[in-house]
């Protein structure tokens, strides 16, 4: 048993292969030792190797009822085994039945499922279960600490998800820390940890996709093409509609709107637990960008609205949503949604600076006292001085300086870039 303990320890620090030799050497002493079995189990499925084999493993040595903790930790071990299997609905009732253990690492891996599911508001009450006993700090536990990570990441901030991440081990880390780069745009560094996250769980057909992904947005011309290609068929693997949501997404990020447009709509259609969109309010606000920037606004917000029910906790959407409402003159509710945004200091980049200063500006102001008027003009002339600092667009933040009061974009010394000049037609060759 103290052989077991201690593989359970390295199993929770994502150190998979150590922890089954030690796992081994308990099997060594004491053949098929249930609570020994169970903790392999879970480590080969959390690892992502040998899926099918867990399954089999678990189904023969494990499939009677060996108390309320095993009972629990196995079907755990399945609901993991069945996601890497690519196996939706299975995944779904297994982890419906991992119910009995009170334990932090049990709790903690619970609320893991419970996020990969998309179901964040059930994964955080998941992981508000665990108790600590301390008198003073309590010592970091990399369950929670990575469990900590996929709600930063569904909250839409992947700098602190990354920040929470970066020493984790273990293939679940390398996918969400993989995720996160994407969300950065550092595709190439996103690659990286796909690829390792790839290779430790050859089985999965999700990790494949994302790894195409960040290989399409990292390149350009013919490798973009290829990487674009493979995406689309890769999107077509799995039963969950991750991949079409991953295949939307990169089209809409190249600005292909009308395949975007085509594949997020896909990713949305019959979604059941055998067919599951974990990631709809992503899908969601990805249409609501388009339906925006083609002026559709109510179609928009009714897309944002949509993904606020799903994720009430994702801020991007909130931004979106203000961007629509920004666009049809409702600046007091626009700077009602953007409120919990503003002090996410990730989030707050310049063209996000740019849209609070167009909100604020567009306030409603004909019962204000000019007092009041002009404090909403310097807290607009705040937010676009520190979009300019922040590198925003210079001609959204010229646009929106004309807004403020005249003569601004220059005192803030932005000239908006100059289109470039239309290319030149060739000289029509006279026939001799």
């Amino acid at each position: 048993m103290a052989d077991a303990e201690r593989a359970d320890l390295l199993t929770d620090d994502g150190k998979f292969a150590e922890a089954v030799q030690l796992y081994d050497a308990a099997l060594a002493k004491s053949a098929d030792h249930p609570l020994v079995l169970v903790g392999k189990s879970l480590a080969r499925a959390e690892r992502g190797a040998d899926a099918s084999e867990v399954v089999q493993e678990i189904n023969v040595k494990l499939d009677k009822d060996l108390g309320a903790r095993v009972n629990g930790y196995r079907h755990l071990a399945l609901a993991m085994a069945y996601y890497n299997l690519d196996e939706p609905q299975r995944f779904s009732e297994s982890l419906a039945r991992a119910v009995g253990a009170r334990e932090p690492r049990f709790l903690a891996r619970v609320a893991l499922a419970r996020a990969l599911q998309g179901r964040v508001g059930d994964a955080a009450t998941s992981l508000g279960q665990v108790k600590w006993f301390t008198t003073g700090k309590a010592d970091p536990d990399p369950l929670v600490t990575l469990v900590n990570g996929a709600l930063q990441l569904a909250a839409g901030t992947p700098e602190a998800a990354l920040d929470t991440l970066t020493k984790l081990d273990g293939t679940r880390a390398e996918v969400l820390r993989g995720l996160a780069l994407i969300d950065l745009r550092k595709y190439k560094e996103a690659e990286a940890e796909l690829a390792a996250a790839q290779e430790h769980a050859p089985e999965s057909k999700e990790i494949p996709v994302w790894r195409l992904m960040a290989q399409a947005l990292a390149s350009t011309g013919a490798a973009q093409a290829e990487a674009t290609a493979e995406l689309e068929k890769a999107s077509r693997k799995p039963k969950s509609k991750i991949g079409r949501h991953a295949h939307g997404m990169t089209m809409l990020l190249l600005g292909n709107t009308d395949e975007a447009r085509r594949r997020l709509d896909q990713a949305l259609e019959d979604v059941s637990d055998a067919q599951p969109n974990p990631l709809a309010y992503r899908t969601r606000i990805g249409l609501a960008t388009i339906e925006r920037q083609a002026g559709n606004l109510e179609a928009a917000l009714t897309q944002v609205d949509e993904a606020l029910k799903a994720n009430p906790g994702y801020l991007p959407a909130r931004i979106e949503k203000a961007r629509a409402l920004v666009a049809k003159g409702e600046g007091d509710d626009a700077m009602a949604v953007l409120e919990p945004v503003l002090t996410e200091i990730e989030l707050m980049t310049g063209d996000v600076e740019v849209l609070a200063a167009e909100a604020t500006i567009k306030r409603d102001q004909r019962k204000m006292r000019d007092k009041d008027k002009q404090a909403l003009r310097d807290a607009a002339k705040a937010a676009l001085e520190r979009a300019v600092g922040k590198n925003a667009n210079p001609a959204e933040v010229t646009r929106v300086a004309d807004l403020v009061e005249p003569g601004l974009a220059a005192t803030l010394g932005v000239t908006p870039a100059e289109a470039p000049p239309p290319p030149k037609k060739p000289a029509r060759r006279r026939g001799r």
